[in-house]
């Protein structure tokens, strides 16, 4: 048998044959043994002929394998072009099955319509439970809003479920804190199931996570859900788009409290009942932004209400056409909805942040404490070292520098309560947004305070009150290096929401229930002065309203009960009042401000009572 003059040449070959698919290999194989049977002179032609119709049969081989690859690829890349084109709903939901020693199961489903969430707001949980098992069952959830992997906030909640039973409910997961500087927060979830026969019963579970907060949060409706995820894929724009059907979810402005805009088809927006209606006005008038477009089978039809129907600080906007007939006006609409607070109404009545926060521009005095350390190191030192442990009595320190250690934490201790007292003082000031026909109000509200020593945190935080910590100075509340933790569990907050000898500062928005109003009850003298009158429990001062004609008129004291004839204004002025609205200026009430710590000495109970002016009949001139 001939050797190959390239020993070399073979070996490669054979690695070469090693890294080749099966399919390939064999092919090579079949070349290579044809080789080695052909004599040194090449002179066979049928040999020849046979090796190239085994080379051009690999050949072929090899190029529909090739084909078939770049196909399979091509195929994955419009596949994921469109699933990045089609909105992409991020679902929470998540179901557990809980093992039991009696072989039973208990199956318990989470559901939360948003899966991105910087902390304003709630995010609603939909707790499904179902007892398989014969004996009743008590489940306990622990939901956590995790801030920056350290802090978090814990609402608890128990369900008892009877025997072969099923039970559903919502609760609604505040945070303590708002993601600030794309730091990463999440809803964590843990179930634990307690009775007897139990055999492993913890479970947990992510529900919503979120590391950033510049952009809108936008919950849409099932209708517009392709075309709005469409168009913002193709102008590349970065908002967080939620799909939500808001006919599934309670009627609870705190819903969608987490969104800074909902969008919906005129005929979905009908389709709701009144309850579902009015929870999205008050959401509106806490600064959401409600966008109502017709639908493509009634795009000649104009709705009914105005185009641009300012709810409270927030607005309900009707375009005239659907979504896809202009959708660059559409995102721009979109993207300008980020709620913010009310800065202009607290300018306009003299409430501005230096007013509010002059006890916070004090810093704390610690020339005190420095006197105290020192006076300590001294006495626990030389004086210690001379005086009371000498020479040959050295194991008198064993003795001594504990007594001298808690008499100097004893007198500090006598010192910071002299100097900061027990509680703490403060200011706060609130708007309270009164919404006609619906019998409520919003209420947002800021407080700064400083605490001294505070003997316990606890205080009463209902469930619908969103409430916030913020920083008090500059940069981030979490700057200081310490985990904070905050709970919300059966109508009552603590933990880190106050703190002793701190600076604090919170905001704070829900909506209550209320009969307050204010009436244009008659037209006085030829003018036609309005007569109004007041149904808010306190007496209103600084009455400022501006009527349809945008004439603005003035009262310096509007008491409850009494009709009061308005004076016009010499001039126009005050151009943050819009046309049928009115503000004015009252003290404390039975809904704002909303109660926190009651150890807090408020120094100043501002509160802005503002809202359309409500006309019962038609007035007669």
């Amino acid at each position: 048998m001939p050797q190959p003059k390239n020993p070399s040449r073979c070996l490669s070959g054979n690695v070469a044959r090693a890294s080749r698919p099966p399919w390939e290999r064999r092919h090579s194989c079949r070349c290579d043994e044809a080789q080695r049977a052909s004599p040194p002179n090449h002179a066979n032609r049928a040999n020849r002929a046979t090796l190239r119709v085994v080379q051009r049969s690999g050949d072929r081989r090899s190029r529909a394998t090739s084909c078939l690859r770049h196909f399979t690829q091509l195929a994955f890349f419009v596949l994921a072009l469109v699933a990045f084109a089609t909105p992409f709903a991020a679902r929470a939901d998540v179901t557990r099955n809980v093992s039991m020693q009696d072989n039973a199961l208990a199956a318990v489903s989470l559901r939360a319509p948003i899966s991105e969430w910087d902390g304003r707001g709630f995010v609603p949980v939909e707790i499904n439970i179902e007892n398989r098992s014969g004996k009743p069952r008590r489940f306990e959830f622990d939901l956590a809003a995790q801030y920056d992997y350290r802090h978090a906030t814990l609402s608890q909640v128990a369900l008892e479920v009877p025997a072969h039973g099923v039970r559903a409910q919502v609760v609604y997961v505040g945070s303590g804190l708002v993601s600030l500087h794309n730091r990463y927060s999440r809803v964590q979830a843990t179930v634990t199931v307690c009775g007897a026969g139990i055999q492993s019963g913890r479970q947990e579970e992510s529900l919503a996570t979120h590391n950033s907060n510049s952009a809108p949060k936008v919950a849409v409706s099932p209708a517009l859900e392709r075309e709005v995820g469409a168009a913002r894929a193709a102008a590349g724009d970065d908002f967080y788009l939620e799909p939500v059907n808001a006919a599934t979810w309670p009627a609870d402005w705190r819903v969608f409290s987490a969104f800074d805009c909902v969008l919906l088809t005129k005929r979905e927006h009908d389709a709701l009942d009144a309850a579902r209606r009015a929870a999205l006005r008050e959401w509106v008038a806490l600064g959401g932004q409600l966008l109502v477009y017709p639908g493509k089978n009634d795009a000649s039809a104009r709705p009914v209400a105005p185009d641009d129907e300012p709810v409270g600080l927030g607005h309900i906007r009707h375009p005239g056409a659907p979504f896809a007939t202009d959708t660059a006006k559409g995102l721009e609409l979109v993207k300008r909805s980020t709620v913010a607070p009310p800065p202009d109404l607290w300018s306009a009545n003299g409430l501005d942040d230096t007013s509010v926060e002059y006890r916070l521009e004090r810093p704390l005095q610690g020339g005190w404490l420095s006197l105290v350390l020192l006076a300590f190191g001294v006495v626990v030192g030389p004086v210690n070292l001379w005086v009371f442990a000498p020479a040959g009595k050295r194991q008198r320190l064993f003795l001594t520098v504990p007594l001298i250690s808690l008499a100097a934490a004893l007198l500090l201790s006598v010192f910071i309560v002299v100097r900061d007292g027990f509680g703490g003082h403060g200011a706060r000031r609130a708007l309270v947004r009164l919404l006609p026909g619906v019998h409520r109000a919003t209420v947002y509200q800021e407080q700064f305070a400083r605490t001294g020593v505070l003997a316990g945190g606890d205080f009463p935080l209902a469930d619908d009150v969103a409430m916030i910590r913020e920083s008090a100075g500059q940069g981030d509340v979490t700057d200081s290096g310490a985990a904070l933790s905050f709970r919300r569990t059966g109508g009552r907050g603590g933990g880190d929401w106050f703190a002793s000898r701190s600076d604090l500062r919170h905001t704070l928005r829900t909506v209550v229930p209320t009969r307050a109003r204010i009436e244009q009850i008659d037209t006085a003298g030829s003018g036609g002065a309005p007569v109004v009158q007041s149904t808010v429990p306190v007496t209103l001062r600084d009455f400022r309203y501006r009527d349809d004609k945008e004439q603005l008129w003035l009262a310096a004291e509007l008491p409850p009960g009494q009709r009061i004839s308005l004076r016009r204004a010499p001039a126009p002025g005050d151009g943050n009042l819009k046309r049928g609205e009115f503000t004015a200026i009252g003290g404390a009430s039975d809904f704002a401000p909303v109660p926190t710590l009651d150890s807090i000495r408020w120094q100043s109970d501002d509160v802005i009572y503002t809202g359309k002016i409500e006309k019962p009949e038609p007035l007669k001139n």
